[in-house]
Parts: structure tokens; C-alpha cells; sequence
């Protein structure tokens, strides 16, 4: 059971980042390796697609919900807890200001 929490915890905090960048409904972060894309969809899940994501998790996109990863089309996907956090890693790099004040702590 403590796999599962730890696991959803993870998760977690990868969704409150996704949502603290998107924003609104898109936004899109251009930097030397490429373009880093969020768009939320009618079921508040976040399509994230870009080198950020191949790199940590070795597709081109994947959508991230309260629920889970999946990619695009809805299928589950898994993926190890250093993946999930090295995501949210370099995603929150790509504006720590904004992660810092809707998703950290005061």
C-alpha cells in the first residue's frame, strides 16, 4: 500500500506543475532544445508534449490527470518514480517562479 501512496504522490506533484504552467487552456515554453507544450483538455487532463518529456520519459507526449499518465489517446501508461520526477524536474525549470507560487508551500 505504501508503494501505491508514495507512487500518487509522485503523480501528484507532477499534475500540480502541469496545471501551475498551462495556465489557461495552452501555453508553450520555447528554449535551446525545443518547444515544450501544455494544453488542457475538457476533462482538466494535460497534454504534455516536447523534448522535455522524450527526454525523461522516452515519448514525444504523454497527458498527465489527477488519475494518472496516459498518452494521448487514453491508453495507460507506466513509468518509474525517477522518470515521473525527473519530468517534473525540468518542467518546473521552465518557469519556477510560477510552479513556486501555485504549487510550493508558502
Amino acid at each position: 500500500m505504501a508503494r501505491q501512496h508514495d507512487d500518487f504522490a509522485f503523480l501528484d506533484v507532477l499534475y500540480r506543475v502541469c496545471d501551475a504552467l498551462c495556465e489557461g487552456e495552452t501555453r508553450e515554453f520555447i528554449r535551446d532544445n525545443g518547444i515544450t507544450r501544455f494544453t488542457r483538455d475538457k476533462d482538466d487532463a494535460i497534454l504534455v508534449e516536447g523534448a522535455f518529456v522524450t527526454v525523461s520519459l522516452e515519448v514525444p507526449s504523454v497527458r498527465v490527470s489527477t488519475t494518472g499518465i496516459t498518452d494521448p489517446d487514453g491508453k495507460s501508461l507506466e513509468f518509474e518514480r525517477d522518470a515521473i520526477a525527473g519530468l517534473s524536474g525540468r518542467l518546473i525549470n521552465l518557469d519556477y517562479e510560477m510552479v513556486k507560487e501555485k504549487v510550493l508551500p508558502g
